[in-house]
């Protein structure tokens, strides 16, 4: 799962840069502030967390019923 997030944020990284440069190209610098917000590192942020709190809840999904991994309910 941690590989896949990589290869993914590596991914969506380059075609973010990519679509940053071309607007910012052929249209103006006024965009940054808006690039900043809509493409910049929060949007990073915001799967990295997501993808792993989807794994974390399968994880304690699955580990719903074993009472000995945790020990520190009891």
């Amino acid at each position: 799962l941690i590989l896949a997030t990589l290869v993914y944020s590596f991914i969506f990284g380059v075609v973010r840069l990519a679509v940053f440069l071309f607007i910012l190209h052929y249209g103006s610098v006024m965009f940054t502030a808006v690039f900043f917000f809509v493409l910049g590192s929060l949007v990073d942020f915001v799967y990295i967390v997501g993808f792993y709190s989807f794994y974390i809840s399968r994880a304690a999904h699955s580990l719903s019923g074993r009472r000995d991994v945790w020990k520190w309910l009891s």
